[in-house]
């Protein structure tokens, strides 16, 4: 767009210059048709006037032709700059969309990682529980086993308790006899 103005001011540049040359050329007509009617000076003061409003005329019609120019310049930038928010706007969404999926791809894997953690912690407590559970049941054995060893040691001491009680009540009777 910018190389469409460039082109469109020089064109004009070109035309201005151009008609420049034209009035130099019709000053230079005038001054010869001043000289050979200096004495009529009411035809020179129309020459003057007709000239003044060709050249009038030339400005309005490049001034117009520029203020059209710079208007279309302004509407192109306008919608230039409407069209940069609507991409900026689209970008925008577009990564607030991507991050989205970004922090719910990485929830998703930090919830799998815990599970992953929780199910690991979980197997090696009840491989603990399960050792405990070993050792519990090994020393109830060995809590039966005592107490079976414990009772076997009370109904001896009773067993002996009672032959010293049979035998001191031996002995009463021996020495009463003697």
């Amino acid at each position: 767009m910018e190389k469409d103005y460039q082109t469109k001011v020089s064109e004009m540049k070109l035309e201005v210059m151009d008609a420049k040359k034209r009035f130099e050329s019709r000053i230079d007509e005038f001054k010869k048709q001043l000289e050979d009617y200096r004495k009529n000076n009411d035809i020179i003061d129309e020459l003057k006037k007709a000239h003044q409003k060709e050249l009038a005329a030339y400005v309005q019609e490049h001034n117009k032709k520029y203020n059209e120019l710079l208007k279309d310049k302004l509407n192109s930038e306008d919608a230039l700059r409407a069209q940069a928010e609507a991409e900026k706007a689209q970008l925008i969404k577009e990564w607030e969309k991507r991050l989205k999926e970004a922090v719910e791809r990485t929830r998703k894997e930090e919830h799998e990682r815990a599970k992953q953690e929780m199910e690991r912690v979980r197997q090696t407590h009840e491989s603990q529980i399960e050792i405990l559970e070993g050792k519990i049941k090994r020393m109830d054995a060995d809590i039966q086993e005592l107490n079976r060893k414990l009772k076997e040691r009370d109904a001896t001491i009773q067993e002996r308790d009672q032959t010293i009680a049979q035998r001191d009540q031996r002995i009463k009777e021996l020495e009463r006899e003697i």
